[in-house]
């Protein structure tokens, strides 16, 4: 056995051939000679391709047939090895186990000569390659070429550390399409002898422009809900690789990053790709998926065995992604950013310099030393949040649900959301937002519910060039130290359009029930046509239209007697004296796309409620500016009479006939949609819910 020091070099190529069957595969050459290498790797070995399951064992031999993939299945697929010597082992000091078993022993070349290892009867799609081509003698550089794969040249050292598996140490990393169902590595140690320890396929998806996930499927190749994938992370993998993915559907289930301990894995998104979860299974059109709520795809940072301080740092993570990058229909919760750095923020989502489009999620229980759901990391990030939820997502400092660190340039969106129970040891219970140059912007917004220790319950600002706007948003009680509904400091500017800001409460002595509500502590708090409790006439930042009557929630607490939980009913009463109130000029442009009609120019066209954001309500004097119908302040427009579908004045048979056509045909009156219910769907709960209060008379 030669200890002659060499340069190796890998490369990787895909080869047409016959078969389909082959998946995922995990080889451990092993020679007979008996020592600490004997044996394969145990089942719960992930092996670097953080792949779980069988590990075939071959014999130092020229041929492998019907090799045997992760699940412990015989399969067709076969491996050929050309320039094979013989084997090689090695008694290494510095590791043990598992890992003596897959780098301690394996295939040797003839030398100076390339080696060939030839899979043949493979699944066509995309592939991760790991070769185990390590010397385990001791450092042994290598340089790694690939045929056919996406990478160029690696460096390969060799002498690996005490029980752990790095990328240009102990094994190199490909990814390649296979379009015929052969895969051919190569390996040549120029001068000397290439080894091989063991080698894994992990299979990620079919080459399709929509891949299928279900995590109780059998696990396929991805190209139909019947032959769908099991893991997202693989789906995502192939999509990034192969040039034809641009969707992934997502069935109920429960998916996590990694299915070992890695707590910097994530889900990436990519620019031109939309994933979507909240599928039954059996979808054929996107507007099949009527029923999100039914069907939930959590994605879940639950990756350890204890309680979070093991979960994963973010679950999702958004990096220098363009507007194309889309997530829509998931329960995003369980992540813990408690590291250092990058990883102290974020535990749901960490988003840094990207424009990603988030939409239709829930996003709960999540924690983070800073931004315990979302943290905006950098600048110049055009993010944008559409009908998502944040609730019970908690940090010690700053930013319960979201954090904008300094996010200079940064103009980013969330409309028709609700931040519900959200806590923030310091500042900030739901949103901080801190000194950066742009803008955000929070519309159609509920804050029920939210704490922070010391200031700003619902959103605390801060900096002289911090510009954050409040348009038709509700805020209802949020709680903290001082100023429990918002607080405006260091300079920032706060401007508030058609809102109600009601019930927010601190505990500072010192301060107004209007500085519970608002307070400009050190910054500018402006106010336009809104319900403010408390409300000074001679307040510097009152603007035109505003009123410090009580708004009349319907029920502010909801039945369970809990302000901050789902059932909050922060909708108005009869009477209120925020119906018609508001100002037409100040709805904003609807720049998170509220209705997901990709028209980021139009005035906002729908409430919180997903109903027409102006409608007029006959028994209401208007009182604000514009031409009817007028606003209402607050996220959600007054009805008087949901089930008066044609808005004639009038409850009879011409509603529901009018109901039953727009449910059956799509074609409704001006401003209607079978969507009864505002939950984002046409389908038979809207329908029961117009029979129900058609039938009860509103």
């Amino acid at each position: 056995m030669s200890m002659k020091r060499s340069m190796c070099f890998l490369a990787l190529a895909a080869v047409p051939a016959a078969g389909v069957q082959a998946q995922n595969f995990s080889l451990d050459f092993n020679v007979a000679t008996a020592g600490s290498w004997t044996g394969a790797p145990s089942t719960g070995f992930l092996g670097a391709a953080d792949m779980p399951g069988t590990w075939d064992t071959l014999a130092i031999g020229a041929f492998a047939s019907n090799l045997t993939d992760t699940s412990g299945n015989t399969t067709s697929a076969d491996l050929t090895v050309s320039n094979l010597a013989s084997g090689y082992f090695f008694d290494s000091a510095s590791t043990s186990g598992d890992y003596d078993r897959l780098l301690g022993d394996g295939l040797n070349s003839n030398v100076n000569t390339t080696m060939t290892l030839s899979f043949n009867s493979l699944r066509n799609g995309t592939y991760t390659v790991y070769t185990y081509a390590c010397s385990p003698f001791g450092v042994d550089s290598c340089n790694v070429g690939v045929t056919g794969a996406a990478e160029g040249l690696q460096s390969v050292s060799g002498g690996p550390g005490s029980n752990t598996l790095t990328p240009g140490v102990t094994h190199a990393v490909h990814n390649v399409v296979v379009n015929g169902g052969t895969l051919t590595i190569t390996v040549f140690n120029a001068g000397g002898t290439a080894r091989v320890g063991g080698v894994q396929l992990r299979y990620r998806g079919a080459t399709e422009q929509r891949l299928y996930v279900d995590d109780t499927a059998p696990g396929n190749d991805g190209s139909s809900w019947s032959r769908a994938v099991r893991r997202l992370d693989d789906a995502i993998a192939a999509a990034n690789f192969n040039g034809t993915t641009t969707e992934i559907w997502v069935a109920a289930g429960t998916y996590r990053p990694t299915a070992g301990l890695d707590r910097s894995a994530s889900f990436r998104m990519k620019s031109n790709l939309a994933i979507y979860g909240g599928f039954a299974g059996n979808e054929t059109r996107l507007a099949d998926r009527t029923n999100i709520d039914g069907n939930p795809s959590f994605l879940s940072g639950n990756i350890g065995t204890r309680d979070t301080d093991d979960n994963s740092y973010h679950v999702v993570e958004a990096e220098s992604v363009f507007s194309s990058a889309i997530l829509d229909g998931f329960v995003i919760t369980g992540g813990n950013a408690d590291g250092s750095g990058f990883d102290a923020g974020g535990g749901a989502i960490w988003i840094n310099g990207a424009n990603p489009r988030i939409r239709n999620c829930l996003i709960r229980d999540n924690r983070a030393l800073e931004g315990g759901a979302v943290s905006f990391f950098a600048a110049n990030s055009l993010a944008r949040f559409t009908n998502c939820e944040f609730r019970n997502n908690e940090t010690p400092t700053f930013g319960g649900a979201v954090y904008f660190r300094g996010a200079n340039g940064s103009q980013v969106a969330f409309g028709n959301c609700r931040f519900i129970g959200n806590s923030a040891g310091t500042f900030g219970g739901a949103v901080y937002s801190l000194n950066g140059s742009g803008w955000n912007q929070f519309y159609n917004c509920e804050f029920s519910g939210n704490t922070a220790g010391v200031n700003g319950g619902a959103i605390l600002t801060f900096g002289s060039f911090n510009d954050t706007r409040i348009d038709n948003c509700t805020f209802a009680g949020n709680s903290s130290g001082a100023g429990g509904g918002l607080v405006a400091t260091a300079g920032s500017t706060v401007t508030i359009d058609n809102s109600i800001f009601w019930g927010n409460t601190d505990t500072d002595a010192g301060t107004t029930t209007f500085e519970g509500n608002m307070y400009p502590l050190s910054g500018t708090i402006n106010v336009n046509y809104s319900a403010v409790q408390g409300l000074p006439s001679n307040y510097i930042g009152r603007g035109p239209g505003c009123t410090s009557r009580n708004p009349l929630f319907v029920d502010a607490d909801g039945a369970d007697g809990v302000v901050g939980t789902t059932d909050d009913d922060l909708s108005l009463q009869p009477d209120s004296p925020c119906i018609d109130a508001g100002d037409n000029s100040r709805i904003t442009i609807d720049f998170a796309d509220v209705d997901i009609d990709n028209n980021l120019g139009e005035v906002t066209p729908l409430d919180l409620s997903r109903r027409d954001r102006r409608f007029d309500d006959p028994a209401t004097t208007d009182i604000g500016l514009g031409v009817a119908p007028i606003v209402d302040m607050g996220a959600r427009e007054f009805r008087s009479c949901p089930a008066d579908f044609n808005e004639d004045g009038f409850l009879d048979f011409f509603d529901y006939d009018d109901y039953v056509t727009c449910f059956e045909t799509g074609v409704c009156p001006p401003g209607k949609t079978a969507d009864f219910n505002g939950d984002g769907f046409g389908d038979f709960f809207d329908y029961d819910a117009f029979v129900l209060a058609f039938e009860t008379g509103c």
